[in-house]
């Protein structure tokens, strides 16, 4: 997940110390993208969040994930990426 994406997904002012801290935690690979710092939560940890936001959040409220994702990819100029995005959330 892009750093600052998940800024935009997250009620947490400073998400960098979060991922900084989930890192020093072994749970997060980091990778840079174009210059722009991207994470990728390792399998089990991705699952885990996954299973918890289906659980917690409300179906508008995924749909409002995706769609934000979506929007952030699409202002990337990632239209395929984009469009996996809004085809998870009609599901």
């Amino acid at each position: 997940i892009p750093v600052l994406l998940a800024g935009k997904l997250s009620e947490i002012k400073d998400i960098e110390a979060v991922f900084d801290y989930l890192q020093r935690q072994n749970l997060l690979l980091q990778a840079t993208a174009s210059g722009e710092d991207v994470f990728c939560f390792k399998t089990d940890i991705h699952q885990q969040f996954k299973t918890y936001s289906e659980q917690s959040l409300e179906a508008e409220e995924q749909q409002q994930v995706y769609q934000l994702a979506a929007d952030w990819y699409q202002q990337k100029n990632a239209p395929l990426a984009a469009f996996s995005c809004l085809l998870q959330g009609k599901q």
